[in-house]
């Protein structure tokens, strides 16, 4: 039997997403969904939105845009 390695359709190599933090840039109706999916993963989420005294979801921690820029792993930006 022949050794042919991992077969992959990428190029690059993939990570695990378990434990990796996910910024969220606009957190509002997709955002949240966003971070649900995150969490569903077992990411870290921290988010940023316009009015954070509107809240987050449990488990989503508020991070100004310096802290989400320097601290997330992958980034989504909510743009409109």
């Amino acid at each position: 039997m022949v050794d042919v390695g991992y077969f992959t359709f990428w190029d690059s190599t993939m990570f695990e997403l378990n434990g990796k933090v996910m910024g969220i840039y606009g957190y509002g109706k997709i955002g949240s969904r966003v971070a649900q999916i995150a969490q569903a993963f077992g990411m870290k989420v921290i988010a940023n939105r316009k009015n954070p005294e509107n809240g987050y979801a449990n488990g989503i921690e508020h991070a100004e845009i310096d802290k989400l820029l320097t601290e997330s792993d992958i980034l989504s930006p909510m743009l409109h």
